[in-house]
């Protein structure tokens, strides 16, 4: 459908961002527009401002398009990392509507080279034609930010 998952990505980014900032959060966003940063660039600019947490957002793909739903990945034995990915599971399954597909252990570089907690939510899929619906739709930009900012705050109580 011509859906980029890129510019989907940083519009929830913006989104949270400007919750998170009306709300008291100090925020810092590793892209603030379409420029593609590669992710050794990402892991620069993070381990540089030391933040609490380093929180990405994407969306997944598979062959199969019946592949549905959301998944989120921590590095291994972040139980930081673990205890808000649980959390934002819970906010963005219910808001989204989406099956919950997991919250993982994983060894990717991102999650591995960064030196504080980091997750990565993968909110839907760009490839099932109801999650691309959904993707497509500016209001479910605002509601998947707004189910993030609530497990972050919930996070901090």
């Amino acid at each position: 459908t011509g859906l980029r998952e890129g510019e989907v990505n940083l519009l929830i980014a913006l989104e949270l961002e400007k919750l998170l900032l009306e709300n008291g959060a100090e925020v810092f966003l590793t892209r603030q527009d379409e420029k593609h940063i590669i992710l050794s660039e990402r892991v620069e600019l993070a381990n540089s401002r030391k933040p609490d947490f380093f929180i990405s957002i994407g969306q997944n793909t598979f062959q199969n398009e019946t592949a549905s739903g959301t998944e989120i990945y921590h590095y291994r034995e972040d139980k930081e990392g673990k205890k808000l990915s649980n959390m934002i599971m819970e906010e963005v399954s219910k808001e989204l509507e989406s099956n919950r597909r997991g919250v993982r252990e994983v060894e990717f570089y991102l999650l591995r080279e960064v030196r504080c907690s980091a997750i990565l939510i993968e909110l839907l899929y760009m490839t099932n034609p109801k999650d691309e619906k959904k993707l497509a739709d500016p209001s479910m930009h605002k509601k998947a930010a707004e189910s993030i900012y609530r497990a972050i705050k919930r996070y901090y109580e």
